[in-house]
């Protein structure tokens, strides 16, 4: 068995540093453009050159919601961030 432990642990290190097998297949994350708190109504956007959320202005008056608010986020299950 020992042998065989050592040929599958150069296989792993061999497709990590050659980025050949299973190791090469990455994922591309899509992360969400807004966000809305349930709780309070807090309307945020994300601004990749600020790279940072900025909240949402409706007209003059931004959608702050409450200061004091711990948000919970509209952002669940049914958010897929992988592409199709």
């Amino acid at each position: 068995m020992g042998d065989w432990l050592r040929a599958g642990q150069y296989l792993a290190v061999e497709s990590f540093i050659t980025g050949a097998g299973p190791c090469s297949v990455m994922a591309t994350v899509i992360p969400p453009k807004e966000r809305v708190c349930e709780r309070c109504g807090r309307h945020d956007e994300w601004d990749a050159e600020a790279d940072a959320w900025l909240i949402v202005s409706d007209g003059d008056e931004k959608q702050v919601g409450n200061p004091h608010c711990l948000h919970e986020w509209d952002i669940n299950g049914n958010y897929n961030p992988f592409e199709d």
